[in-house]
This record gives structure tokens, C-alpha cells and sequence, in this order.
């Protein structure tokens, strides 16, 4: 049998985000999230360190303040902004929906995308991501 993807570099991760006021409250808000992992043209930010090594059907659980959401979640903040509203702090839930190697030239175009000031999804998806 064949062991699932997991994310890595240059992998295509697609998540379903979930945020909330608290790890045992119920999660308010949910998004998708597709994009290109470990492309981000200052480094690699925490959020996507966090993800690493997980696998499809995985699910990471974390808080993050306010004040440290745009160094932690770096070039994909955008997505997570409204999460935060007027929370100082926010737990969130990932859950790994899809690892998959993408093909070279959407690679490409996310890295043009991330290099015109986007986010890198590198998909036509309509998820935001870009």
C-alpha cells in the first residue's frame, strides 16, 4: 500500500481552516487554503513549519495572537485575517485535505504569483489563494 503525501516542499497543499475564541469552544469560521508549500520569497514562516511532514487527514490545532499572525502565517496571511476581528487571539484548526505534486508549470506560476505581491496558490481553484 502506498503511504500518503506528505506536505514538503514544492508540494500543493489544500486545507480547510477553522478558527475560533478557544481550543475547546466550537470553531466560528471555516475557509479553504490551497497553495504552493514552501515557496515564500522570505523564508519559510512558522505556520508552514508547522504543517511539515503531515499527511492527508492530518489535523494541527494552535493558537496564534493577533499581533503575531502576519510574522507567523507570512506571505499566506491574508486568509487569516478576518479570523481575527477583534480577538487579541485565535485558535485554529488545519485539517489536510489534499497533498499532491503539482505540475512544473503551475509551480512557476505561483512563484510569478508571489513575486507580483500574491500569495502562490498557483491554481485556478477560486479559493483565495492567490
Amino acid at each position: 500500500m502506498k503511504d500518503a503525501p506528505k506536505v514538503a516542499p514544492l508540494k500543493r497543499v489544500r486545507a480547510r481552516v477553522e478558527a475560533g475564541v478557544g481550543a475547546a469552544d466550537p470553531f466560528a469560521s471555516c475557509f479553504e487554503l490551497t497553495f504552493i508549500y514552501g515557496i515564500g520569497s522570505i523564508g519559510m514562516p512558522p505556520f508552514e513549519r508547522l504543517l511539515a511532514g503531515n499527511g492527508e487527514g492530518d489535523q494541527i490545532t494552535f493558537p496564534v495572537a493577533k499581533a503575531e499572525a502576519d510574522d507567523f502565517f507570512g506571505h499566506l496571511a491574508p486568509p487569516f485575517a478576518a479570523s481575527f476581528d477583534r480577538q487579541a487571539e485565535v485558535f485554529f484548526r488545519i485539517h489536510i485535505v489534499r497533498v499532491e505534486t503539482p505540475e512544473a508549470r503551475d509551480v512557476v506560476k505561483a512563484m510569478a504569483e508571489m513575486a507580483a505581491g500574491g500569495q502562490g496558490g498557483g491554481c485556478d481553484c477560486g479559493c483565495g489563494c492567490r
